[in-house]
């Protein structure tokens, strides 16, 4: 129910706006409207937090024996 209510609330922010007409090249960094090195430095975070994140969290989702 969350995941509808959020993405019925944040299509008119995100679509309409692409499909507006010919906006040319699109990326990521273009769309939220910063530099694509800080853009790429998010990614690179985001990555490396999950990750981490995921390797805490393994050990006690599956236990060994």
């Amino acid at each position: 129910m969350a995941g509808a209510l959020i993405y019925s609330e944040t299509y008119t922010l995100i679509f309409e706006p692409l499909e507006s007409g010919s906006l040319g090249k699109m990326t990521l960094s273009s769309l939220v409207s910063i530099p694509h090195g800080i853009m790429v430095l998010l990614v690179v975070i985001v990555a490396f937090m999950t990750f981490f994140l995921l390797g805490k969290t393994e050990g006690k989702l599956y236990k060994n024996g």
